[in-house]
C-alpha cells in the first residue's frame, strides 16, 4: 500500500465522495470497502452480511481509513462503484478470509462481478487502476477523521 498524504498528513474527509474505495490495516490483513457518503461505507462482514458502517466501526482498530487516489491525492470515485455497495447493503453474501472476502466485495463493487477472484489487495490495486484507465499506479492517502 503506497501511503500519501499533504501537510496536514493526511486529507480532510470532505474530500471523501460516493464510491471511493477505502481500506485500514488491522492487526494481520487489511480491510477494504466503498464509501457510499454521509460518513458511510459498505463492507462485507466477517459473518457474511454486507453493512452499512459508520467510518469509525469501518475502521475498527486501525489507527487510520485510507482513500484511493491518483498520486497527486485526488480522490478517485465513481457514483456507480457506490449504487453497487448500495444496493447489496443487507444482504448475505458469505465469508471466508480467502475464498471470499471484504476484497471481493469492494472488486465487485468497481467491475460489477461478485464472483470475482480478486481476493486480495494487491490484486485489487490494478483493477481500481484499470476501472479509472491510469497508465500509473495509485496511492492510499490518509483520512482525517
Amino acid at each position: 500500500m503506497n501511503n500519501k498524504n499533504n501537510q496536514k498528513g493526511c486529507l480532510d474527509i470532505s474530500q471523501l465522495q460516493p464510491g471511493a474505495i477505502l481500506a485500514c490495516k488491522l492487526t494481520f490483513y487489511y480491510h477494504t470497502g466503498v464509501y457510499i457518503g454521509n460518513g458511510k461505507a459498505a463492507e462485507l462482514q466477517s459473518c457474511g452480511t454486507i453493512r452499512e458502517v459508520d467510518l469509525s466501526a469501518f475502521r475498527r482498530t486501525a489507527d487510520a481509513i485510507y482513500v484511493a487516489c491518483k498520486k497527486q491525492c485526488e480522490v478517485l470515485f465513481d457514483q456507480v462503484i457506490a449504487d453497487r455497495a448500495i444496493e447489496k447493503i443487507d444482504k448475505c453474501w458469505g465469508y471466508h478470509l480467502l475464498k471470499n472476502n471484504c476484497h471481493q466485495f469492494t472488486s465487485g463493487c468497481l467491475d460489477g462481478d461478485l464472483c470475482t477472484r480478486e481476493n486480495l489487495l494487491y490484486k485489487l490495486e490494478p483493477q481500481i487502476c484499470a476501472h479509472y484507465q491510469l497508465n500509473e499506479c495509485i496511492c492510499w492517502a490518509k483520512i482525517c477523521c
